[in-house]
């Protein structure tokens, strides 16, 4: 309901991701939206209330509410950069070529399952959290 409310402001869902994703990257909060050097947001929630547009976002993701404006963001993307990278080392050590994609890698289907397993083990070492890392075949 509450985007449904910006939808019909005319701002996109491509729109709201974005202006979400700022706001848990930026460590203080902005002023208005056209301070913002991104070409989406400036255009699409431009005329917009800033407080009120950033009531809505805060209000549709109550759970995460406390981290918008914290910079947590650009932290939590250098971790998974690095569990990326350190994932990628030890499949060089077996001599399996891995190809990066975003937070995926792409592999041999009969290496899929090592895939799962080391992202997931390194995963857990680093915030001691389990998680399920999906195989998706590409053809």
């Amino acid at each position: 309901m509450i985007f449904q409310s910006l939808f019909a402001l005319g701002v996109s869902r491509d729109g709201i991701k974005k202006q979400t994703q700022r706001m848990i990257n930026k460590s203080t909060l902005a002023k208005s939206f056209s301070h913002c050097s991104d070409a989406t947001i400036k255009r699409e929630f431009k005329g917009l209330d800033y407080d009120s547009t950033i009531q809505l976002i805060i209000d549709k993701h109550p759970k995460i509410a406390k981290h918008f404006y914290s910079g947590i963001g650009l932290e939590l993307a250098n971790d998974e950069l690095r569990i990326m990278i350190d994932v990628i080392k030890q499949f060089i050590k077996l001599n399996i070529p891995p190809l990066p994609l975003h937070d995926a890698l792409i592999t041999k289907s009969k290496h899929a399952k090592k895939v799962q397993e080391l992202m997931q083990e390194r995963f857990f070492e680093f915030y001691d959290v389990p998680i399920t890392a999906s195989i998706k075949h590409l053809y």
